[in-house]
This record gives C-alpha cells, sequence and structure tokens, in this order.
C-alpha cells in the first residue's frame, strides 16, 4: 500500500463517479474526501483548507455547480 500522499476533496453528485475516483486515489496512498455539490465543497475547504492538497470537482451540479464552487473559493482562498 502506497504512504500518505495527501487530501483530496471530491466535489461531485456522481456517487459511482465518487466511488471510483476514491478507489484509484486511494491505490495511490492519497486519503479522499467528499462533497455532493459545491455548497459543501467551499464548507469542506473553509474547515480543512490546510490540508487539502487537490480539489476534483464535477461541472455540473445540483445546488451550486463546480464553475461557481471554483469562482467562490478562487476569491476566498488565499
Amino acid at each position: 500500500m502506497a504512504e500518505n500522499q495527501g487530501l483530496v476533496l471530491i466535489v461531485d453528485d456522481e456517487p459511482d463517479l465518487v466511488e471510483v475516483y476514491e478507489q484509484i486515489l486511494g491505490s495511490e496512498g492519497f486519503q479522499t474526501m467528499t462533497a455532493k455539490n459545491g455548497i459543501e465543497g467551499i464548507q469542506l475547504l473553509e474547515n480543512h483548507i490546510s490540508e487539502i492538497s487537490l480539489v476534483i470537482s464535477d461541472l455540473k451540479m445540483p445546488v451550486m455547480g463546480g464553475d461557481k464552487f471554483f469562482e467562490i473559493a478562487q476569491a476566498n482562498i488565499k
């Protein structure tokens, strides 16, 4: 098993796709954290910003899509 490579935030509303991301990233030593939409993603990003190494996001999601999620994230994260 690969050693811890960092934490990846996955923001996606499709459970099957999230599962694939988790399996692939986990096999390479990454831990994952998931959000079902952009609002959940912003909350997790704000609470774990110092731990997150990478963010993967879908663009089309209910509640808040990936485009708005990244816009807010970039504006609030320095």
